[in-house]
């Protein structure tokens, strides 16, 4: 089992008027399976592509070879280049797509997508996001988190982001610090947990 983080998101929105400012992008990180599979979990905002393809093609992965997209959240600076992975089957909460084709998983619940990549359910930040624990060879658990935690929330256990709703939030965040030993969030460097 492996993991690159192709790169992390930036947060960047105007102190002004609270506009979204270029380069407001989500972390994007590639899984490589224990069965083989290429897993994309989240793909950027706009113009992030070139960026994408770039550092794959520096890890010896095509575009092609992505099977799966993993999107935490379907807010357009984790999900705008979706499309651009026509061989992959599309996981988000609440649906899944493959090749046009629409089905609903029962429950997302510690849902394997693949050996040791499960995905679970952290709403707060938006209604139907989800996160993707991966449990390393060395047994540490990897949570890639989308917009469910960040840094602040972790040092001071106060929401500084937006949540539709914060009990929610609260709740999110902390299962995954719980379950936690390296926490990949939407926007920020990977953070340890100290326990």
């Amino acid at each position: 089992m492996q993991y690159h983080l192709l790169f992390p998101g930036t947060h960047r929105v105007s102190k002004v008027n609270n506009l979204i400012l270029p380069g407001h992008t989500s972390a994007v990180t590639l899984i490589q399976s224990k069965d083989g599979k290429n897993i994309l979990v989240d793909t950027g905002s706009r113009g992030m592509f070139p960026v994408i393809k770039n550092h794959l093609d520096r890890l010896g992965v095509s575009v092609d070879d992505i099977d799966i997209v993993i999107l935490t959240h379907l807010h357009l600076d984790h999900s705008f280049n979706v499309s651009l992975f026509p061989k992959a089957r599309v996981i988000a909460w609440m649906h899944e797509w493959n090749y046009l084709e629409t089905c609903r998983l029962a429950s997302i619940q510690d849902f394997e997508v693949a050996t040791g990549v499960v995905i679970f359910p952290v709403p707060g930040h938006a209604e139907e996001h989800l996160a993707v624990e991966i449990t390393l060879n060395d047994g540490k658990k990897v949570i890639i988190a989308g917009d469910a935690i960040d840094e602040k929330y972790i040092k001071t256990k106060k929401i500084h982001r937006y949540a539709y709703d914060f009990d929610l939030y609260k709740q999110s965040a902390d299962l995954i610090i719980k379950r936690a030993d390296i926490v990949i969030p939407g926007h920020g460097e990977p953070i340890v947990i100290d326990r």
